[in-house]
C-alpha cells in the first residue's frame, strides 16, 4: 500500500504550515540551513521509517524521495515548538491510519518553518 503524492502534499503542508505569527516562537530559528534543514532530514527519516514499517511504502529511500518532492528540506528556516513531541510520536502512528487522509499527529502540525 504505497501513500499517494497527493495526500503526502496535504499531510506535508500541515507539517511545514506557518502560524500567523510567522518564525516567532521556533526552538530553532537560524535563517535556513543548519539545525533547521538537519531535524527536517531526520522527521522525514522517522516518518519513513514508520511508513515503511507499515508496509505503506516498500523503501524509506522510495518514501524519501516522494516527501522531499513535496517538502523542501533545505528551505527550512526553524523548527516549531512541538518537533519533539512530533517526533516522539511519529514511531506510535497506528498503521491503519495510513490509510486515512489526516494520519499525521497534531503535534507535527507546522513543526518545519518554511520561509
Amino acid at each position: 500500500m504505497r501513500i499517494s503524492v497527493g495526500r503526502l502534499v496535504v499531510v506535508l503542508c500541515l507539517v511545514a504550515s506557518l502560524s500567523a505569527v510567522g518564525a516567532s516562537g521556533c526552538s530553532d530559528d537560524d535563517g535556513g540551513g543548519g539545525a533547521a534543514v538537519t531535524q527536517c532530514n531526520a522527521l522525514v527519516d522517522t516518518i519513513c521509517s514508520r511508513m515503511v514499517t507499515c508496509a505503506a511504502y516498500a523503501t524509506a529511500a522510495e518514501c524519501r524521495t516522494d516527501l522531499l518532492g513535496v517538502l523542501n528540506c533545505s528551505a527550512a528556516v526553524g523548527i516549531g515548538p512541538t518537533y519533539s513531541a512530533c517526533m516522539t510520536a511519529v514511531p506510535a502512528i497506528d498503521c491503519a491510519a495510513f490509510s486515512g487522509s489526516t494520519w499525521l499527529p497534531t503535534s507535527c502540525n507546522g513543526v518545519i518553518l518554511m520561509p
